[in-house]
């Protein structure tokens, strides 16, 4: 799934303003790695012992990656 296709920004643009909540928050996220670090643990819980799991900074990494290509929805 290409989250940036038109179709898809048009989506998430308007989910956001259902919600009443600034599209803009999106680009604030890379801030909150530190917030969101001590959660892991319950992924980490949850995850079957034949699976992989990478470390936390690996998934925050490419959620931060793939968040990039929204830009468009805040600078309009």
């Amino acid at each position: 799934m290409d989250i940036a296709a038109p179709e898809n920004l048009e989506l998430l643009g308007n989910i956001f303003a259902a919600k009443r909540v600034p599209v803009e928050l999106i680009q604030k996220i890379p801030e909150y790695r530190d917030f969101h670090r001590p959660d892991f643990s319950s992924v980490r819980d949850t995850v079957k012992a034949d699976v992989e799991l990478q470390d936390f900074d690996f998934y925050f990494d490419y959620v931060v990656e793939k968040l990039a290509a929204l830009k468009a929805l805040w600078e309009k």
